[in-house]
């Protein structure tokens, strides 16, 4: 799957099995700079939170808010598969987080969806094989796997809540602007990972029916920009004895726990994109003083704080890059992360790889 972004706020979809790019709807304006398809202004999913079923879902925002576009996207690695993404997490250009899901021209229901049923035993089989190995299990615990189609992307959250109410779907829009006058920052990286009972590492736990399960959803996405404040923001559901509640946008609910609130981190200095990358379950950060890095939690319960987030700390670029220390020529233009090294390129195409322990530069490429 390819999700190909335009500034002027387009997005195209290609598949391996395709030879032409196909245009998504609820992405960039029409032919004659309206919205008025596929773009709906309203509130996000977070903010509609505690009003009732169908009306709470007619007062969030579908569609790209006008004057952005796509900068990230959180990939589902575990459910994803050749027919279809699953539920995947979209970041754009003004601090936007929106749920989206991608599906081959070529999938049938039984290969997107994954709940499809076969007409025959051997039928079965096949369409078993088709599964995810998260999705095979997450059926055998009666888990909702988010399978309904996604016309235009749903608005989780504003990171930057400061950002200006979108104009209406009939009108035209200028570049997307807080409300102070200045530009907002940008989404540079987005992670997230479900666990459930005999999945994700959270086992033991049973549902009201008896059958093991329970987890949680955690979500992790950079925001920042030239002159702005750089973060890593984590959204965390409740830790969930319930199967049917292990869905993407429980990270984004609120309860009366407080899980969909979520958290931040800020870290000092800024930089043009926040870059976040992932190796299993540790991730680094870019920022304009070092490499902020941390492991995405395997475990949870209900007393478990941070957000996902454990042992967390930051690698300056002085410590061991030397160069002009904070906002100096060190700071590198692009970041990489391994389970043992941290990787740097900086402006001068030189490739350093840092070892994760002992916190050393072990090897220089050009």
């Amino acid at each position: 799957h390819v999700l190909l972004s335009a500034k002027n706020g387009e997005a195209y979809y290609l598949h391996s099995t395709s030879k032409r790019v196909r245009k998504l709807s609820g992405f960039g304006p029409n032919p004659d700079g309206t919205y008025t398809v596929g773009f709906n202004p309203g509130v996000s999913i977070k903010d509609a939170t505690g009003t009732s079923g169908a009306d709470a879902m007619s007062k969030v925002q579908t569609g790209l808010t006008p004057g952005s576009y796509v900068t990230a996207v959180g990939w589902d690695r575990d459910r994803g598969t050749e027919g279809s993404t699953k539920r995947i997490i979209l970041g754009t250009s003004i601090g936007e987080l929106y749920e989206y899901a991608l599906v081959s021209p070529n999938a049938s229901s039984k290969s997107s969806g994954g709940s499809g049923v076969a007409s025959s035993s051997g039928g079965a089989d096949e369409s078993k094989s088709k599964l995810s190995a998260f999705d095979a299990r997450a059926g055998e615990l009666g888990i909702d796997t988010d399978e309904e189609p996604i016309d235009s992307p749903v608005l989780l959250r504003r990171l930057n809540p400061m950002a200006s109410s979108p104009v209406s779907g009939g009108g035209r829009a200028s570049n997307a602007i807080m409300a102070d006058g200045g530009s907002s920052g940008v989404v540079g990286g987005i992670l997230f990972q479900r666990m459930i009972g005999g999945v994700g590492g959270i086992a033991g736990r049973q549902d009201n029916a008896g059958k093991e399960g329970g987890g949680y959803v955690v979500v992790l996405a950079s925001f920042g920009g030239a002159h702005k404040h750089t973060r890593l923001h984590s959204f965390r559901s409740e830790p969930s004895r319930s199967n049917k509640e292990l869905t993407l946008r429980s990270a984004f609910l609120r309860t009366a726990q407080g899980a969909g609130k979520g958290s931040f981190v800020e870290l000092p200095g800024s930089v043009e994109f926040p870059d976040l990358c992932s190796c299993n379950n540790a991730f680094a950060m870019r920022t304009e003083t070092g490499i902020y890095y941390g492991t995405i939690e395997r475990m949870a319960s209900a007393a478990s704080v941070g957000g996902g987030v454990v042992d967390a700390g930051m690698l300056v670029y002085d410590s061991v890059l030397g160069n002009g220390g904070r906002g100096g020529s060190c700071v590198p233009s692009s970041i990489g992360v391994t389970p043992h090294h941290f990787i740097t390129l900086n402006s001068g195409n030189e490739v350093r790889f840092i070892n994760r322990e002992a916190r050393k530069v072990i090897q220089k490429e050009r």
